[in-house]
């Protein structure tokens, strides 16, 4: 209502017009950025332990 657009006008450009990218962006950077912070973690703390176990249970049978 404050830009002056009608309600069918999709999401992502009234994200555009404003300068801002969608939640769902940031939610993802957010995940990539733990992800990669556990990657680089040592070795010694358990989410790293939990997530080298997970991680090779997928490997040794993916189809489970």
């Amino acid at each position: 209502m404050i830009l002056g657009v009608k309600k069918t006008t999709p999401n992502a450009f009234v994200y555009g017009e404003l300068g801002r990218m969608p939640l769902q962006t940031y939610r993802f950077y957010d995940i990539i950025k733990y992800w990669l912070k556990l990657l680089l973690s040592s070795g010694r703390k358990y989410t790293k332990k939990v997530y080298t176990l997970l991680k090779s249970d997928l490997e040794a049978r993916p189809n489970v």
